[in-house]
């Protein structure tokens, strides 16, 4: 408790958080050194290369776990609270990087994948809340882009170890990854005032609010907390929607996600080394996803500084339309290297394209949604 009283507690809070974004970043692009290994007879765990069935099943199904998070992390995040429940994204995937560790069977696989997509999903709910809830609204867009950032790290570490340590030894660091997650949050998260105030608890949503704002004078906010409560008691879900600007901010938040989903970052994230392998790219595949995943890093930085800078409508749009580009332009590429013709002098393109799909990702339809 020493450590947490010289620490600003909404820095603390948040920070510790933002380990569980490498996680997921970590869980997402695990897929890309992993099923190379997997289908190789030598370094495959199972001592047999998997089938590309085999493959389908293990990279689809996290997104099975993903939907089925999301329901149930929101109904907790009201029965148990903010921090408890953001603490408790941490199980599920340390249960399956053990899994996936220790016991060696494809089956074990296939419920590790389906265990790490629950917190993948359940984190884009219980994140928003608590970057919602405990940070200022001056200071919310930053901890958006730094969230970010360090979800680009955990985008980078298995494009970088991977493909250079055995499937069970990257499994295990993975799983102590979610172990430091589990303590440090439990040491430093905060739970949020307006759960409190969900709760009819306003001693303790004042108390939690006057330390988190470091001030007395948060008779503003707690109203506004107070006054939300009561709108969204009024009446059911549906008469809310029925409120023309509900609806709008419905669609819209809707659509965004909607984008960011099928943009086809995820299946470029899993599927980053064997894209790099089909269309044949002049470095190994293992260095041009080493080389993607940097930039995905690197290109995430420049946000932390121009969150407040620029009008979100026209960095989406310029977003969405630099993605659409460069993706068509590798579809071309692919299309002229399908009916064998002659791309030797164009073989920069396959990462040059995807560098730059990332790049516009990254300063748009990623954090901004």
């Amino acid at each position: 408790m020493y450590i947490q009283t010289i620490c600003n507690p909404v820095i603390a809070s948040m920070a510790s958080g933002t380990i569980m974004f490498f996680i997921n970043g970590c869980t997402l692009t695990w897929s890309s050194p992993v099923i190379p290994k997997l289908q190789d007879p030598v370094e495959s765990p199972f001592g047999y290369p998997v089938s590309d069935d085999d493959v389908v099943w293990i990279t689809s199904i996290i997104f099975l776990g993903a939907v089925i998070g999301s329901f149930l992390y929101g109904f907790l995040a009201d029965e148990l609270g903010r921090k408890y429940t953001y603490l408790f994204l941490g199980v599920p995937v340390l249960f399956s990087f053990v899994l996936m560790a220790y016991v060696n069977s494809l089956k074990s696989y296939y419920l590790g994948r389906f265990l790490a997509g629950i917190p993948l999903g359940g984190s884009i709910t219980v994140a928003t809340l608590c970057g919602g809830e405990i940070p200022s609204k001056s200071t919310r867009s930053v901890y958006n882009a730094i969230s970010c950032v360090v979800y680009s790290l955990g985008f980078l570490f298995p494009y970088a170890v991977g493909p250079w340590i055995p499937v069970t030894t990257l499994n295990t660091i993975l799983a102590g990854v979610c172990v430091v997650f589990i303590v440090v949050y439990y040491i430093f998260g905060e739970e949020t005032a307006y759960f409190y105030a969900l709760k009819n608890n306003g001693e303790k949503a004042r108390s939690t609010l006057e330390r988190l704002r470091n001030k007395a004078d948060i008779e503003q906010e707690l109203r506004e907390i107070n006054a939300r409560i009561e709108e969204e008691k009024e009446g059911s879900l549906w008469y809310n929607m029925m409120s023309k600007t509900v609806a709008n901010g419905f669609i819209i938040s809707v659509g965004l996600i909607f984008f960011q989903q099928f943009c086809g970052m995820n299946r470029l994230s899993i599927y980053t080394q064997i894209i790099f392998e089909m269309t044949g790219s002049n470095l190994e595949p293992e260095i041009s996803s080493v080389i993607l995943a940097s930039v995905s890093f690197t290109t995430t930085l420049p946000m932390v500084f121009l969150a407040e800078k620029f009008d979100r409508k026209t960095i989406l749009i310029a977003s969405a339309f630099g993605m659409a580009i460069f993706q068509v332009l590798l579809g071309v590429y692919c299309y002229l290297q399908d009916n064998q013709v002659d791309v030797e002098a164009i073989k920069f393109v396959p990462l040059m394209t995807l560098a730059l799909v990332v790049f516009f990702y990254n300063n748009g339809l990623g954090p901004y949604p």
